[in-house]
């Protein structure tokens, strides 16, 4: 990313998608520890006869595994010990004059034919994953005051819980979004909860997709950023839904007008335009409402 802001590129880049890993458990740097702690040669042996460790019809050998999670493991720590990757982000940003756009794409970062391990090897995301929303929000800061404002910011594949109580997260995250019109939240169920205390001035779009509906958080969410928020979507939205008969209660998946439904108080509160879900092709919707202003205008 340093070397693109540098050169002739950068005043044409005006998205980036800035992929964020899982930690390597720090035991699976050196020879013992990994192999009594992590993943010992028994283990491998037992998978080998399930032909576990084939990729393209040729065996990986247990020196090969541990050669590629200690590589990995030891490249996070010098990272992590440096802090090189916020340096990296704060210097770099400020240069793409005209980036309007940050995907930030939460993955464990494990290649395919080690990834079926990744369990093993990697650190819970509750470790890491809040610690790389700190570093990517700084540079945002950083952008925004060299006048590079972000205007839409994605999330995806972040599930740990931030607790709203940490003051210094909370205003780092309030500072990045200041200028953000458009925000996605893609696979990240608990970031619909904690934006909702974040001040959003300029919050025009939510789109909210793949996750578990909590209609609790989501109304939270359109209430508290009321003022400015005109536009919602959502796309592969699962609901549970409770029906009772005389046999007891059963538990579903809702459907489309399920989740309509359960979004009424939303619907009919005055502060959208637009509703949509479900996007299909040539730019049409499942469901598309309009409401107030948009409706008339």
């Amino acid at each position: 990313m340093v070397q693109a802001s540098k050169s002739w590129i950068a005043p044409f880049v005006k998205e980036i998608t800035y992929e964020a890993a899982e930690m390597v458990d720090p035991l699976a740097m050196h020879w013992d520890s990994f192999r009594s702690c992590i993943y010992t040669p028994t283990e491998y042996a037992r998978d080998r006869k399930d032909f576990c460790w084939t990729s393209g019809g040729r065996e990986i050998s247990y020196s090969k595994i541990y050669a590629y999670f200690s590589a990995r493991s030891w490249e996070q720590q010098e990272i992590f010990r440096t802090d090189q990757d916020t340096i990296d982000l704060c210097a770099s940003l400020p240069r793409f004059n005209n980036l309007r756009s940050i995907h930030l794409c939460f993955t464990d970062g494990i290649a395919p034919p080690f990834r079926w391990l990744s369990t093993r090897v990697v650190l819970d995301g509750q470790i890491s994953f809040p610690s790389h929303l700190e570093k990517m929000a700084t540079a945002m800061i950083v952008a925004r005051e060299n006048e590079v404002p972000i205007r839409e910011f994605k999330i995806s594949g972040f599930y740990p819980r931030i607790a709203a109580e940490e003051p210094l997260m909370w205003e780092l995250m309030a500072e990045a979004l200041a200028n953000v019109e458009e925000l996605q939240v893609i696979d990240s169920p608990t970031m619909v909860e904690y934006l909702a205390q974040i001040p959003l001035p300029r919050l025009r779009r939510f789109e909210l997709a793949s996750c578990w509906l909590s209609v609790t958080n989501l109304e939270a969410f359109v209430y508290a950023h009321a003022d400015t928020l005109r536009y919602l979507h959502m796309d592969d939205i699962w609901f549970l839904r409770e029906e009772t008969t005389i046999e007891g209660i059963h538990l579903s998946v809702g459907t489309t007008k399920s989740i309509l439904d359960s979004i009424i108080g939303i619907r009919t509160s005055g502060v959208l335009w637009e509703l949509t879900m479900n996007r299909q092709a040539g730019g049409h919707y499942e469901i598309r409402e309009t409401f107030g202003k948009a409706r008339e205008s």
